[in-house]
């Protein structure tokens, strides 16, 4: 499944993404940094920050682990589906658990006014940027699966294909054995469908069968080919 990453359909995402993140950190850098203002301290409301890195931690915490086993699953049980856009959820996802994770500690050691965080651009830059990439990582992650769903998930590749045909025999009559006496065959699967005096064989002829019963002299089975007929059909 590591190889899978390796596809250019599954980088493209993710590529797209880091490309979103790159563009987050520099509009916000703009924002805050603008007309010098880079050591202004803002005050943020505490759930801004908390919200997504909650959410990251205790919901993809579970979401991600979950989608892997769906992954193999897919891998294993419907090899011939499409799952580009799924490991690229999985990967933009790993990634908003591991930003978050890293400012759940870097929380605790900013400034707190009222229940308010308060940052400035130069000495909080990473945490602003990170809580604003983290947002729109989710925002990635969530447009990824949607995709996934709505472009590669084909409901019908979980529904039971019809197989080939197997190559049963259509006798379906007791089975004879080797030093049966031809008066028993007669009586478990009837005349033959043709004879051969010459060789003593006898003939027994289905649409996917031809089966060869050989006799000794004293009209015992000595030989039984069964001979598959694999175009029948055609």
């Amino acid at each position: 499944m590591l190889e899978s990453y390796y596809s250019l359909a599954v980088i493209i995402p993710i590529s797209v993404a880091i490309i979103l993140a790159v563009l987050i950190f520099f509009c916000t850098r703009y924002f805050y940094n603008k007309d010098g203002a880079g050591e202004t301290e803002h005050d943020f409301d505490r759930d801004l920050f908390k919200l997504p890195t909650n959410f990251s931690i205790q919901v993809l915490g579970i979401v991600v682990p979950i989608l892997a086993v769906f992954t193999s699953y897919l891998v294993t049980k419907v090899p011939t589906a499409d799952i580009d856009f799924l490991l690229a959820a999985i990967a933009i996802y790993f990634a908003v658990i591991v930003i978050a994770t890293w400012q759940a500690f870097s929380i605790a050691s900013t400034k707190v006014t009222n229940d308010k965080l308060m940052l400035s651009w130069h000495k909080n830059s990473s945490l602003i940027a990170a809580n604003a990439i983290m947002y729109g990582l989710i925002a990635a992650g969530f447009a990824c699966l949607l995709l996934f769903f709505l472009l590669e998930l084909n409901p019908r590749a979980f529904s039971k294909k019809e197989s080939i045909a197997l190559e049963t025999v259509v006798l379906l009559r007791a089975p004879i054995s080797l030093g049966m006496r031809d008066t028993e065959v007669i009586q478990l699967w009837g005349l033959p469908s043709d004879q051969d005096a010459e060789t003593n064989t006898w003939n027994y002829n289905s649409d996917n069968a031809h089966i060869l019963v050989f006799f000794n002299s004293a009209g015992t089975v000595i030989k039984i080919i069964n001979e598959q007929r694999k175009n029948h059909d055609q």
